[in-house]
């Protein structure tokens, strides 16, 4: 599993303290406070030249951390970057002078998450390097295309003067020994927040949606994100993510549905809520991509838009939601329960191999990781197996497909290029034999049971007090 994070990289040129002092003034409409009563909180660390500034929302909700970027460099009248990694894939950074965001920055491969390569302007970023160095010293890093963008955005870190730790940091890996707390409420009649935004594509997404959703018993939790609850376990979600490259602005919808069941551990790493990039039909392309034509797949993946015209930002938004119509809902539609969920999980992924690690659960530390293999003891699913076993018709034309593409599928158990049906319905069959013997064992122990249904009744206890958190009451 790869890495997500967000953050604000400040350049400073003051002291710690120095900066911290003026940072307090500089907010309009907040004054500094304790903890318990503060409405926003940051992390900020310190390098040789500048100050890195994390929020618990970044990641989660690009709006926030734009307005944030653009506030910082119009208050502090300075320069300062985004950063936002995609599962170590590639990092978007965008630089902001002054209060305006001039330059947009791809480092890695993005492809896979429809956003193109987007090389650094020279003549904006030579500025916030150290003395000595150079530009071509950054651009031969960062268009290096490491495996890990990690590495690309550390070993970049020396050149600005941040430390390796800080450019990769986020909220919840910062501390009190390498950061500073800084929490501020809003001051008595307060004006808003002032922004230069100009009508912005969130907030078109959120009105065509949340006039099809909010029938449908979704609410918006916050910008550009909206979640249903179904029976007190199962929260599907909807969600904005940004795919904008440089002057080219697009984006996709996110979905994704979750249980109060999750492993805290995967909380902890990445939130409670993570959705897949990508409609989560568009997921399942992966696996059939004789469903969808390339050119449709890409349309969806990549939702264009002119951020200047307020009119065609509310059309890409009803284009968007047709698609979330289509592909989307329908899915969800068919959720009612933990046994109706498990279903759809394996309609996506089509194939039970969960159920292989079962036995490896008796060990505490791999119980605590476990997830859709202890659905199958809670609801003590009583099928086969077979539900999506695809017939000899459905399996020639998904070769055919993935032929047409040179298109591998992604993290399939099963090497389609290179055998014929019956081997594959051989191979399917035999699996869900084999998960049906580990799963009857399993529930036949009732003494393992118990430990596990103990260890969910933990998990969901400790999730609805984090979702309750975020606004969603269980």
């Amino acid at each position: 599993m790869g890495r997500f994070f967000s953050n604000i990289q400040v350049k400073c040129g003051l002291s710690k303290d120095e900066f911290v002092e003026k940072f307090k003034n500089s907010l309009d409409g907040y004054e500094i406070c304790g903890r318990d009563e503060a409405d926003i909180i940051y992390r900020a660390a310190f390098s040789e030249r500048y100050a890195t500034f994390a929020r618990l929302e970044y990641h989660n909700d690009p709006d926030t951390l734009f307005e944030d970027a653009e506030m910082f460099s119009e208050a502090l009248k300075t320069s300062v970057f985004t950063i936002t990694a995609e599962d170590s894939d590639f990092a978007a950074l965008s630089l902001f002078t002054d209060g305006s965001q001039t330059d947009d920055v791809v480092v890695g491969i993005g492809e896979d998450y429809g956003v193109e390569e987007s090389p650094a302007e020279p003549t904006l970023w030579q500025p916030l390097l150290k003395p000595g160095t150079t530009f071509g010293e950054l651009a031969e890093i960062w268009e290096k295309n490491e495996i890990f963008v990690e590495d690309a955005l550390a070993n970049s870190a020396q050149l600005f003067g941040i430390e390796p730790q800080f450019m990769l940091a986020e909220f919840r890996e910062l501390n009190d020994s390498d950061s500073v707390l800084l929490c501020f409420k809003k001051k008595a009649n307060a004006a808003p927040r002032k922004t230069t935004k100009k009508p912005d594509i969130i907030t078109a997404f959120d009105t065509v949606f949340e006039a099809e959703l909010s029938p449908r018993g979704f609410r918006r939790i916050k910008k550009g994100s909206f979640v249903r609850v179904i029976g007190s376990e199962i929260l599907p979600i909807i969600e904005y993510r940004n795919t904008s490259s440089g002057k080219k602005k697009s984006f996709t919808v996110c979905t994704n549905m979750y249980t109060v069941y999750k492993p805290l551990s995967a909380v902890k790493e990445r939130g409670f809520f993570w959705p897949v990039p990508y409609l989560c039909t568009i997921y399942e392309s992966s696996y059939h991509p004789e469903r969808y034509e390339d050119e449709t797949f890409n349309k969806m993946n990549e939702i264009c838009y002119d951020p200047n015209d307020s009119a065609d930002m509310i059309r890409a938004a009803h284009e968007a939601l047709e698609f979330t119509k289509q592909l989307a809902l329908p899915q969800y539609d068919l959720v009612t329960d933990l046994t109706s969920f498990l279903k759809i999980s394996r309609g996506v992924s089509e194939n039970a191999g969960w159920i292989h690690n079962l036995e490896k659960c008796r060990d505490p530390k791999a119980l605590e990781k476990a997830f859709f293999e202890l659905l199958y003891v809670k609801t003590r699913y009583k099928g086969d197996f077979l539900e999506f076993l695809l017939s000899e018709e459905d399996y020639n034309k998904m070769i055919e497909a993935v032929k047409a593409r040179n298109f591998e599928p992604w993290e399939d158990p099963y090497p389609y290029h290179d055998q014929p049906y019956s081997k594959y319905r051989d191979n399917w069959v035999k699996g869900a034999v084999e998960c049906r013997e580990i799963l009857d064992k399993t529930l036949a122990d009732s003494e393992f049971c118990a430990i596990i249904n103990e260890e969910l009744e933990h998990r969901k206890s400790e999730n609805i007090k984090t979702l309750a958190e975020l606004g969603v009451e269980i």
